[in-house]
């Protein structure tokens, strides 16, 4: 039994998607019914708290606050045994988890993006639309560095968090190896079958300042977790998504 802070979202969807196809009871915190009455009702094990002010990396835009973190571990701590996993950065400060509060997980998240991403602000997103439409995208100086992590390799770290047996960490979810926006944005212009060469610079940087984010594996490995899908893959993937959702709309 899972309760979702925030499904709505990239992120929230996709999760709420995959814990239902494993056949794991899930319920929403956004449904209308207050969030401390909803956990006392279903008793989950875990509540994934999706929605925390993140920062996106690439984007820069502020996702959604739909509880505070603390009042996420405020009704935590009134279930026995539920587990609370929060989503945070690989940009920001890595937090320190309280040890007296051991039942918080801390995912702090690369640069992600993958099919189902609709966030118009989204690097991806953004710049695959106006290439399949013909335009030419604004893009910075494309030196910003990103460690991109595919969303299906995102969500087997969240599935893995739910169910290990020790929860209390600091995670990073990431592939450990950073990609600039302009490698990025030069496979896509390859994907769509763009003819015009890509011309960065055009407007300002937005990311090129900012260090370079890459995951440290130590908190991955001890969920048993790997990141399958490289960029090349997952770019591949979103591409085709994207045609079919666009022609959809067509």
């Amino acid at each position: 039994m899972v309760v979702l802070t925030s499904p709505a979202g990239f992120l929230g969807f996709a999760l709420r998607r995959r814990l239902s196809e494993l056949g794991t009871a899930v319920h929403c915190a956004s449904d209308g019914e207050p969030l401390l009455e909803l956990t006392r009702r279903v008793r989950p094990h875990a509540i994934v708290h999706c929605g925390v002010g993140v920062i996106d990396d690439v984007s820069g835009e502020v996702a959604p606050i739909t509880y505070e973190l603390e009042e996420v571990l405020a009704v935590a701590a009134q279930v026995h045994g539920a587990r609370v996993l929060a989503t945070d950065s690989l940009s920001s400060p890595e937090p320190t988890v309280d040890r007296r509060r051991a039942h918080l997980t801390v995912l702090r998240l690369g640069a992600v993006y993958g099919p189902g991403q609709n966030d118009p602000e989204a690097l991806v997103t953004r710049v695959l639309d106006e290439f399949l439409s013909g335009a030419t995208p604004m893009l910075d100086s494309g030196t910003g560095l990103f460690d991109w992590v595919y969303i299906d390799d995102v969500v087997e770290a969240y599935l893995r968090a739910t169910a290990h047996p020790r929860p209390g960490r600091v995670v990073d979810v990431g592939r450990g190896r950073i990609n600039s926006v302009a490698d990025i944005v030069t496979m896509l212009a390859t994907m769509t079958g763009r003819a015009v060469p890509v011309q960065f610079g055009g407007s300002p940087d937005r990311t090129a300042t900012r260090p370079p984010a890459r995951a440290d594996p130590a908190g991955a490995r001890r969920l048993s977790w790997t990141p399958h899908v490289h960029p090349m893959r997952g770019l591949a993937l979103t591409v085709d998504w994207r045609r079919e959702h666009r022609e959809r709309r067509l």
